[in-house]
């Protein structure tokens, strides 16, 4: 782990001696690169807090990476090792193994064999249980091995239900399954979906996870419309928008592409300009200007919309760019970011 840190030194241009005005000197940094003394509780948080390490890079820190490659059969240190893998990463991997294999049959057997080699991994086994009926799942899906496929559907499915807390690892390991499965027992399927809200417990900016929550609702909403059950349809429809999307994630959004605009409008791609205009005024009247946007005081004085201002905004900008290249004397399409021409005399 101290290398890693060192890296991230290094990258953040951080001198070992500034380390020195925080209480950790050189000669013992040194040693502790080289392992000649124990990495301290203390030492880490005061190299975390001091090199400024964000939540991200402790991430990669902590765990390793999954490969392909870790997981092959004649990697015989895989199973091993007590390596701490990004447990949902490794779920993905599994997902990606799985469907591979499930779209070319020559992949096969290779798949089932870094799937055994998985199920083997100390840390995997002993810290993720989950994964591993995930893994035999998956396994007796590629070997047509119906029986055994419900016997450890069962299991999974059992195990699920006894924690009282979904976290990202379980939902994403509920997902997958869901996702590469007929599931026509949409009595399961309704089960699932009603007890996320009491069950589930993510983090407020985890989008993937709230992404996968959402689409889990929509499964059953699909199914729900295919099987014509009303009932249904109307609880899984407010089930996928109880899922409020972040206002913060869709108003950076929304900048970016108006900001996109006025940069297309410099460079000279006009066309491109005006066509993203229009989809980005229907986007922000859709979002803004309607609920749960929508709320605006209330005031006798004349409200423009959000769009509508949006699109001043935008008019006045281009305006100021078309005055711009009237003076260079420039047509439409020249990238105004570039040397001007030689005037001609």
């Amino acid at each position: 782990m101290l290398q890693e840190l060192d890296e991230i030194r290094k990258d953040k241009k951080i001198k070992i001696k500034d380390l020195e005005k925080h209480g950790i000197s050189k000669n013992k940094y040194y040693r502790l690169l080289r392992g000649e003394t124990s990495f301290s509780l203390s030492d880490y948080t005061s190299l975390i807090m001091l090199l400024n390490i964000t939540p991200e890079e402790s991430k990669k820190m902590l765990f390793k990476p999954a490969t392909f490659y870790d997981f092959q059969p004649h990697n015989v240190t895989a199973a091993t090792k007590y390596t701490s893998y990004d447990i949902n990463q490794i779920i993905m991997s599994i997902n990606a193994i799985f469907v591979l294999a499930q779209n070319d049959d020559s992949k096969i057997d290779e798949s089932l064999a870094i799937l055994n080699t998985l199920k083997e991994n100390k840390y995997i086994s002993e810290f993720f249980p989950i994964t591993i009926d995930y893994i035999d799942l998956c396994i007796a899906s590629l070997k047509g091995d119906t029986t055994g496929y419900k016997a450890y559907f069962d299991k999974f499915y059992s195990a699920i239900m006894a924690r009282d807390v979904w976290q990202s690892y379980e939902l994403n390991s509920l997902f997958y399954i869901i996702v590469n499965d007929d599931f026509n027992d949409s009595s399961i399927l309704a089960t699932l979906v009603g007890e996320l809200d009491k069950r589930y417990n993510v983090a407020l900016d985890d989008y993937e996870t709230i992404m996968m929550i959402t689409m889990f609702r929509g499964f059953l909403f699909t199914r729900a419309v295919e099987s014509r059950q009303i009932s249904t349809i109307n609880y899984a429809y407010a089930a996928v928008q109880h899922a409020t999307p972040s206002t913060m994630v869709i108003h950076v959004a929304t900048l970016q592409r108006y900001y996109e605009i006025v940069y297309f409008y410099l460079i000279g791609r006009t066309e491109a300009a005006e066509k993203n205009s229009i989809k980005l005024m229907s986007t922000v009247e859709y979002l803004y200007d309607t609920a749960p946007f929508s709320s605006r005081p209330e005031t006798d004085a004349p409200l423009l919309s959000v769009s509508e201002m949006f699109m001043s905004d935008i008019n006045e900008l281009k305006q100021s760019i078309s005055k711009w290249r009237l003076d260079l004397n420039i047509p439409k399409d020249y990238n105004l970011l570039t040397p001007p021409p030689p005037r001609k005399s």
